[in-house]
C-alpha cells in the first residue's frame, strides 16, 4: 500500500497505527458500513470524513460515525455559515480509521 500524506503525518509525529486494507463497491450508498462490515467493526468505531463547503467559500470537514448523517444545517450553524453544501467535485469523500 502506498503511503497517504495522514501516514506520513502520523510516522512523523510517532503516532501508532494499523492499516486495514479491504475491498468494498464504493457506488453504494452504504459503502462506509460494508467498509466496517468487513473489517469487522462497530459502525460507530469508523468514521467517514465529508467535505463541506458554505457560502463565504470556505470548507469545512466533518468526521462522524459511517452509521450517521451529517446534518447540514446543524453542520452550518456550528461553523458559523448561514448554510454548508458537500464539496461537489467529493459528495463523499471517506477516509477510513480505526477508533482508538
Amino acid at each position: 500500500m502506498k503511503k497517504t500524506n495522514a501516514m506520513r503525518i502520523l510516522d512523523q509525529k510517532k503516532i501508532k497505527y494499523e492499516i486495514h486494507e479491504y475491498e468494498v463497491d464504493n457506488l453504494h450508498d452504504d459503502y462506509g458500513l460494508r467498509v466496517a462490515e468487513s473489517l469487522g467493526e462497530d459502525s460507530n468505531r469508523v468514521f467517514k470524513t465529508l467535505v463541506t463547503t458554505g457560502k463565504s467559500k470556505k470548507n469545512y470537514t466533518f468526521c462522524i460515525p459511517v452509521n450517521a448523517s451529517l446534518d447540514l444545517k446543524k453542520a452550518a450553524k456550528l461553523a458559523g455559515e448561514k448554510s454548508l453544501e458537500l464539496l461537489r467535485d467529493f459528495d463523499r469523500i471517506i477516509i477510513d480509521f480505526k477508533a482508538v
